[in-house]
C-alpha cells in the first residue's frame, strides 16, 4: 500500500509542531508555517531523500502567530501552493490599523 493510501486509511494526529509520524518507509516531520493558529509544514523523508510541502507561511511574527519556523535543513525538493505569491502587500502593522478603524466605524 502506498504511503498517501495509508494515511487516508489510517489518519495521524499531530498534537504539536516538531511532532514526527513515521508511515512504512517514510518519516514525516511538522513545522510551524506560521500563517494562521495550526497551519502546519512538512517534511518528508523517503528513500534518502527531504520534500518540504507547505502552503501559505508567513515568516514574521503578528498577533496570533510566532511567524514560520523553517530551518529545517538541506531539502531535495520545496513543495509551495501559496495564495498571494506574486503579489506585494502592504504593512501588516498598517493593515491592523486600518481594520481597527473599519471595526470602530462599524460598532
Amino acid at each position: 500500500m502506498a504511503i498517501v493510501e495509508e494515511i487516508l486509511i489510517n489518519p495521524k494526529i499531530i498534537d504539536n509542531y516538531g511532532d514526527i509520524i513515521k508511515i512504512k518507509n517514510a518519516k514525516i516531520e511538522t513545522w510551524d508555517a506560521g500563517h494562521t493558529p495550526g497551519s502546519c509544514m512538512f517534511v518528508v523523508e523517503v528513500d534518502g531523500k527531504r520534500i518540504m510541502y507547505t502552503g501559505d507561511f508567513k515568516l514574521e511574527p503578528t498577533l496570533i502567530s510566532h511567524g514560520a519556523r523553517y530551518d529545517v535543513g538541506k531539502v531535495d525538493l520545496l513543495i509551495m501552493e501559496n495564495t498571494y505569491s506574486s503579489r506585494d502587500h502592504p504593512p501588516r502593522t498598517q493593515v491592523e490599523k486600518q481594520l481597527l478603524k473599519e471595526i470602530k466605524i462599524k460598532v
